[in-house]
């Protein structure tokens, strides 16, 4: 059991891994990114120097080099020959200077730019087509959807005898109702970092299929780099994930994984020697490849996988109706679904007015902030569509007109959104202007009014619902 100064330690690690350009550059004048990589490198415990050779992909001659000069500057210190650690100071100096770092404008820019890199270059992931080759007899095709799980699990289900499409599974069970945002930044996240899945997935059964969660509470890679091979426990870790999904395509089910081509939800399909098969959002577009090495997802906060255990003789009634617009009422409203650093239910929008009132800056120009609204149109779309097939089953009962007014209200803000996007295109940064940030504002405050004002309708549907 690692105490809390190991475990402080190796956060201060992944940090380093995550932003060594950003960080070297504001510390050139006292090193470089070379010998930054090694000190971050002895931050979770002493290393030979071999070990360090093959991390840097250096010669013997450049490492030592390298050493030499963090060793005359007391940075780090000799265990026994050929074998360091970081020094006191050095572990000082990484400490004080990053934080100098976290805190300036550079690390922000950086952030955004290295997510949206990891979206745009994910196609370019190199397969290999060697070995043993295996695919479901009926493929399961991600159906597109900005929220990944919908489009992951109404693929899978469809291919598994259930023809259910994703503007269903998004009403039916509450998601297509919430908005999340981060109390710090506008972040891509938002859409899938919630505690709402359990819920979710238990609605999901009445679609015919018992499933099973697995998860580990830890990134894949741990340590958030994407620009070197995994560490051992990582590959380990990696290898037996591909192996228990292997098991679930042998008997001929789809499984829905994080982290498929990016931190994103896709369907795996099949496996063909050591690489995953899959259909996403992405494959959708010809430029990426259907098939991910099994130890090149990019499962950032915990590795996640959906599989689907077995059969449910269940038929969906009046009743199980209503209690989707219940669980509508939570997802819209809830402020308990968020997680620490996030805000859920309409007191959301209030932080992301926040966030657009400072105008013009890293958070409004860069990914995060196109992406929650493309997301949330979405999402809001599926709402406008599930209503609008209960009013076709209900027509005629008394809780016609409500469900009317809430159809109403929700396509008042999908139009909003649509107005959002194109405040914020997705490939068009520099277009963002304060005056742009100015009207979303606006927007964003009609979002909220709309939004009451539709979980108002639905608290009246459900008490008059028969």
């Amino acid at each position: 059991m690692r105490d809390k100064k190991d475990k402080d330690n190796i956060e201060l690690q992944q940090k380093l891994f995550d932003y060594l350009e950003g960080f070297s550059v504001l510390l050139s004048s006292l090193g470089n990114r070379k010998r930054l990589y090694i000190m971050s490198l002895l931050l979770d415990g002493p290393k030979l120097l071999t070990s360090i050779e093959k991390e840097l992909k250096l010669g013997k001659t450049a490492v030592a080099h390298h050493i030499n000069l963090l060793l005359s500057s007391k940075l780090i210190e000799r265990v026994t020959r050929g074998e360091y650690k970081i020094s006191a100071d050095g572990l000082e100096f990484l400490r004080e200077n990053f934080n100098i770092y976290t805190s300036s404008s550079f690390k922000s820019k950086e952030e955004a730019e290295q997510r949206q890199k990891r979206y745009i270059l994910a196609y370019k992931l190199r397969t290999e087509h060697n070995g043993i080759a295996k695919k479901i007899s009926k493929e399961a095709k991600f159906q597109k959807h900005r929220l990944t799980f919908v489009g992951a699990m109404a693929g899978a289900f469809s291919s598994l005898g259930r023809k259910i499409t994703a503007d269903e599974i998004a009403g039916f069970t509450g998601y297509g109702f919430l908005l999340n945002v981060p109390k710090q930044g506008l972040w891509s996240s938002s859409p899938t970092s919630h505690n709402g899945f359990n819920q979710i997935i238990k609605s999901l059964s009445k679609f015919g299929w018992k499933i099973k969660k697995y998860h580990e509470p830890e990134s894949l890679p741990s340590d958030f780099s994407h620009s070197k091979p995994l560490s051992m426990r990582d590959d380990v870790r990696a290898h037996n994930l591909f192996e228990m999904i292997k098991k679930e395509i042998d008997k001929d089910k789809p499984v829905v994984l994080w982290g498929v081509h990016v931190p994103e939800y896709g369907i795996v399909n099949g496996y063909n020697s050591e690489n995953y098969i899959v259909s996403s959002i992405h494959t959708l577009d010809e430029r990426f490849k259907n098939q991910i090495p099994y130890n090149k997802l990019d499962a950032e906060g915990s590795v996640i996988a959906y599989i689907f255990d077995r059969k449910i003789d269940t038929n969906i009634e009046s009743e199980d109706h209503k209690k989707s617009i219940r669980r509508a009422i939570k997802f819209a409203e809830s402020k308990k679904l968020a997680f620490e650093i996030f805000v859920s239910g309409v007191g959301a929008y209030d932080i992301w007015i926040e966030h657009l009132e400072e105008g013009f800056t890293e958070d409004t120009k860069y990914f995060g902030n196109q992406y929650m609204i493309n997301s949330y149109l979405d999402a809001r779309k599926s709402v406008v569509e599930y209503l609008g097939k209960l009013i076709k089953l209900y027509r005629g009962t008394p809780q016609i007109n409500e469900l009317y007014q809430t159809f109403y209200e929700y396509q008042k803000v999908v139009k909003i959104y649509k107005e959002l996007s194109k405040l914020f295109p997705r490939r068009g940064f520099d277009s963002v202007s304060v005056d742009k940030c100015k009207r979303a504002v606006i927007l964003v405050g009609l979002l909220k009014k709309h939004e009451i004002e539709a979980i108002a309708c639905m608290k009246k549907v459900v008490e008059i619902w028969e």
